[in-house]
């Protein structure tokens, strides 16, 4: 299983000058059924359980967030059959 992400669009600004979150196109590519992503130990809005085709990978739209985010790959059944996760660093505390 891997994870590749990229930026969706253009980074952009609200109505009074704060930036927006990024927006970030995640693939998972696996040989399982199906595939369920988790940010910082949480699923993903309507990332629960995509289908992938034999092969092939799943593509999710996710707000940007710092932490762990997990592809759990998924048996037809539910079961869990494999992890991977892709660490991004928070924001520097000290130095």
């Amino acid at each position: 299983m891997r994870i590749t992400t990229s930026r969706v669009g253009s980074a952009s600004v609200g109505a009074d000058g704060t930036p927006l979150p990024a927006v970030r196109s995640v693939h998972v590519y696996t040989d399982a059924p199906y595939v369920r992503l988790e940010l910082n130990g949480e699923a993903v809005s309507g990332a629960e359980r995509a289908a992938t085709p034999p092969f092939g990978n799943a593509a999710f739209n996710v707000t940007f967030a710092p932490g762990n985010l997990t592809a759990v790959a998924l048996s037809a059944g539910g079961a869990v059959l494999g992890a991977h996760s892709a660490v991004t660093p928070s924001a520097a505390v000290a130095l």
